[in-house]
């Protein structure tokens, strides 16, 4: 997905480079989003790949294109309230589920994510660890499950949890956090630039 959202914002700058033009990367993503959305919801019903590509592929877009656009999305417990109560009442009609499962669940999330305060995010003081148990958990797992054949689930949790958020420390404080401090500097600017042209 990384790869692909690289590849969607060279081609915007290039583009522009050679062609001229405008093309806000902000509505190139929202358009991204929102055909991956229609096609999401399309293979559901009428399906044309059994691959979750198309599911995680949806669900990254919407979320790159929220960040494009994070300066215009205003987080409301109203709103996240009617949609969560929209989102129940639809839970038993499958059909209807889904598509309002598609359309707000990165709304929930952004508000699950951004919006509580005060001790519920006290353990983040420690480091960030979650982007490397997004990262580490998959993998994980696989390995776990190849190494140990007829695993139980509740060992295949504890271990692999324990195994992913260990590597995630790692991640955290020997890679990630040092990268940080290099994001908006002007070496790294500078050479990006230079790598871009």
């Amino acid at each position: 997905m990384y790869a692909m959202l690289t590849i969607i914002l060279f081609s915007i700058d290039w583009i522009q480079n050679r062609l001229g033009g405008n093309y806000s990367t902000k509505y190139v993503l929202l358009i991204v989003a929102i055909l991956a959305i229609t096609a999401n919801i399309a293979n559901h019903f009428y399906t044309y790949t059994s691959v979750p590509f198309i599911h995680l592929f949806t669900m990254f877009f919407i979320g790159a294109s929220c960040y494009a656009w994070r300066e215009h999305i205003y987080l409301s417990l109203r709103a996240f309230l009617f949609l969560f109560i929209l989102v129940l009442i639809a839970s038993f009609n499958p059909k209807v589920f889904f598509v309002l499962y598609v359309v707000s669940i990165p709304y929930l999330t952004l508000f699950i994510a951004y919006v509580p305060a005060g001790r519920i995010r006290s353990f983040n003081k420690i480091g960030d660890y979650s982007y490397g148990m997004y990262i580490y958990a998959f993998p994980v797992q696989q390995s776990i499950a190849a190494t140990i054949p007829g695993i139980s689930v509740g060992v295949m949790i504890g271990t692999s949890f324990t195994v992913a958020l260990l590597l995630s420390v790692l991640s955290w404080h020997l890679i990630e956090k040092r990268c940080l401090k290099f994001k908006n500097s002007q070496a790294f600017m500078d050479r990006f630039t230079k790598f871009r042209d």
